[in-house]
Protein backbone atom coordinates (compact mmCIF):
# COMPACT_ATOMS: atom_id res chain seq x y z
CA UNK A 1 0.00 0.00 0.00
CA UNK A 2 1.11 3.80 -0.61
CA UNK A 3 2.59 5.18 2.57
CA UNK A 4 1.06 8.25 1.39
CA UNK A 5 -2.33 7.43 1.57
CA UNK A 6 -2.10 6.37 5.52
CA UNK A 7 -5.13 5.06 7.85
CA UNK A 8 -6.14 8.06 8.80
CA UNK A 9 -6.74 9.16 5.40
CA UNK A 10 -9.25 5.83 4.67
CA UNK A 11 -11.17 6.82 8.16
CA UNK A 12 -11.74 10.40 6.86
CA UNK A 13 -12.95 8.72 3.78
CA UNK A 14 -15.01 6.36 5.12
CA UNK A 15 -16.65 9.20 7.42
CA UNK A 16 -17.06 11.41 4.49
CA UNK A 17 -18.75 8.44 2.20
CA UNK A 18 -20.91 7.98 5.27
CA UNK A 19 -22.15 11.73 5.62
CA UNK A 20 -22.30 11.51 1.79
CA UNK A 21 -19.76 14.56 1.24
CA UNK A 22 -18.16 11.97 -1.36
CA UNK A 23 -19.18 9.59 -3.22
CA UNK A 24 -17.68 6.54 -4.62
CA UNK A 25 -18.52 5.90 -8.19
CA UNK A 26 -17.46 2.28 -9.75
CA UNK A 27 -16.74 1.14 -13.50
CA UNK A 28 -19.54 -1.28 -14.32
CA UNK A 29 -17.31 -2.83 -16.91
CA UNK A 30 -14.80 -3.37 -14.64
CA UNK A 31 -16.55 -4.08 -11.13
CA UNK A 32 -18.53 -6.99 -13.23
CA UNK A 33 -16.19 -8.71 -14.63
CA UNK A 34 -14.27 -12.32 -13.78
CA UNK A 35 -11.79 -11.46 -11.01
CA UNK A 36 -13.70 -8.43 -9.51
CA UNK A 37 -15.20 -8.96 -6.28
CA UNK A 38 -18.74 -7.97 -7.19
CA UNK A 39 -18.91 -9.96 -9.75
CA UNK A 40 -20.93 -13.12 -9.78
CA UNK A 41 -21.14 -15.49 -12.90
CA UNK A 42 -24.47 -16.74 -12.07
CA UNK A 43 -26.16 -13.53 -12.03
CA UNK A 44 -24.79 -12.83 -15.36
CA UNK A 45 -25.93 -16.02 -16.93
CA UNK A 46 -29.27 -16.29 -15.52
CA UNK A 47 -30.34 -12.55 -17.15
CA UNK A 48 -28.96 -13.31 -20.25
CA UNK A 49 -30.10 -17.54 -20.97
CA UNK A 50 -33.03 -17.10 -19.29
CA UNK A 51 -34.22 -13.99 -21.61
CA UNK A 52 -33.35 -16.25 -24.65
CA UNK A 53 -35.04 -18.97 -23.48
CA UNK A 54 -38.11 -17.75 -22.45
CA UNK A 55 -38.26 -16.08 -26.49
CA UNK A 56 -37.16 -19.19 -27.77
CA UNK A 57 -40.12 -21.09 -25.81
CA UNK A 58 -42.85 -17.94 -27.21
CA UNK A 59 -41.42 -18.85 -30.53
CA UNK A 60 -41.67 -22.54 -30.72
CA UNK A 61 -45.27 -22.42 -28.36
CA UNK A 62 -46.77 -19.90 -30.07
CA UNK A 63 -46.03 -19.57 -33.82
CA UNK A 64 -43.20 -17.01 -35.20
CA UNK A 65 -45.74 -14.00 -35.72
CA UNK A 66 -46.05 -13.69 -31.63
CA UNK A 67 -42.98 -14.80 -31.12
CA UNK A 68 -41.34 -11.71 -32.95
CA UNK A 69 -43.70 -9.66 -31.36
CA UNK A 70 -42.57 -10.24 -28.04
CA UNK A 71 -38.70 -10.24 -29.11
CA UNK A 72 -39.00 -6.19 -28.53
CA UNK A 73 -40.66 -7.25 -24.40
CA UNK A 74 -37.53 -9.67 -23.92
CA UNK A 75 -34.73 -7.41 -25.05
CA UNK A 76 -36.75 -4.44 -22.78
CA UNK A 77 -36.90 -7.34 -19.65
CA UNK A 78 -32.98 -8.29 -20.24
CA UNK A 79 -32.36 -4.34 -20.16
CA UNK A 80 -34.08 -4.07 -16.84
CA UNK A 81 -32.42 -7.34 -15.55
CA UNK A 82 -28.97 -6.52 -16.69
CA UNK A 83 -29.62 -2.97 -15.03
CA UNK A 84 -30.39 -4.75 -11.57
CA UNK A 85 -27.57 -7.17 -11.76
CA UNK A 86 -25.08 -4.24 -12.47
CA UNK A 87 -26.10 -2.10 -9.55
CA UNK A 88 -25.86 -5.09 -7.39
CA UNK A 89 -22.39 -6.02 -8.59
CA UNK A 90 -21.38 -2.08 -7.93
CA UNK A 91 -23.02 -1.80 -4.40
CA UNK A 92 -20.98 -5.17 -3.55
CA UNK A 93 -17.77 -3.43 -5.26
CA UNK A 94 -18.14 -0.51 -2.85
CA UNK A 95 -18.91 -2.50 0.22
CA UNK A 96 -15.35 -4.51 -0.06
CA UNK A 97 -13.75 -1.54 -1.18
CA UNK A 98 -14.53 -0.12 1.88
CA UNK A 99 -13.68 -2.65 3.83
CA UNK A 100 -10.23 -1.64 4.20
CA UNK A 101 -7.00 0.42 2.88
CA UNK A 102 -5.61 -1.51 0.78
CA UNK A 103 -8.75 -2.72 -0.74
CA UNK A 104 -9.89 0.58 -1.58
CA UNK A 105 -6.35 1.79 -2.51
CA UNK A 106 -5.93 -1.14 -4.71
CA UNK A 107 -9.55 -0.47 -6.81
CA UNK A 108 -8.50 2.93 -7.05
CA UNK A 109 -5.09 2.33 -8.74
CA UNK A 110 -7.17 -0.33 -11.02
CA UNK A 111 -9.02 2.27 -11.60
CA UNK A 112 -12.42 0.36 -10.61
CA UNK A 113 -13.81 2.80 -8.47
CA UNK A 114 -13.47 7.05 -8.00
CA UNK A 115 -13.96 9.34 -6.09
CA UNK A 116 -16.49 12.64 -6.33
CA UNK A 117 -16.82 15.76 -4.21
CA UNK A 118 -20.76 15.98 -4.28
CA UNK A 119 -20.76 19.59 -3.20
CA UNK A 120 -17.96 20.55 -6.29
CA UNK A 121 -18.41 17.83 -8.44
CA UNK A 122 -15.14 17.39 -8.79
CA UNK A 123 -13.87 14.16 -9.44
CA UNK A 124 -10.57 12.69 -7.67
CA UNK A 125 -8.87 10.92 -11.47
CA UNK A 126 -5.17 9.66 -10.46
CA UNK A 127 -3.43 6.01 -10.58
CA UNK A 128 -1.62 7.06 -7.56
CA UNK A 129 -2.51 7.18 -3.97
CA UNK A 130 -1.01 10.33 -3.18
CA UNK A 131 -3.40 12.11 -5.07
CA UNK A 132 -6.28 10.52 -3.56
CA UNK A 133 -4.77 11.12 -0.01
CA UNK A 134 -4.14 14.94 -0.96
CA UNK A 135 -7.75 14.91 -2.33
CA UNK A 136 -9.19 13.49 0.51
CA UNK A 137 -7.69 15.68 3.21
CA UNK A 138 -8.83 18.67 0.99
CA UNK A 139 -12.26 17.38 0.91
CA UNK A 140 -11.87 17.55 4.60
CA UNK A 141 -10.72 20.58 5.52
CA UNK A 142 -13.03 22.10 3.04
CA UNK A 143 -15.60 20.61 4.96
CA UNK A 144 -14.54 21.62 8.90
CA UNK A 145 -16.07 25.31 8.17
CA UNK A 146 -14.74 28.57 9.37
CA UNK A 147 -12.77 28.45 13.05
CA UNK A 148 -14.61 28.88 16.33
CA UNK A 149 -14.86 32.21 17.39
CA UNK A 150 -12.15 33.04 20.58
Amino acid sequence: MDEDFAAEDFSVLKCLVGQEKLSIGVNPFRANTPGSPGYRGYENSLAMWGTITAVVFVFVGYGWLIGLFLVPVGIAVFLVVGRVVQNRAGSRTRRWALSSASHFLSMWEGGVISVRDTQSGQAAISERGDALADFVRVAANSRAGPPAPQ
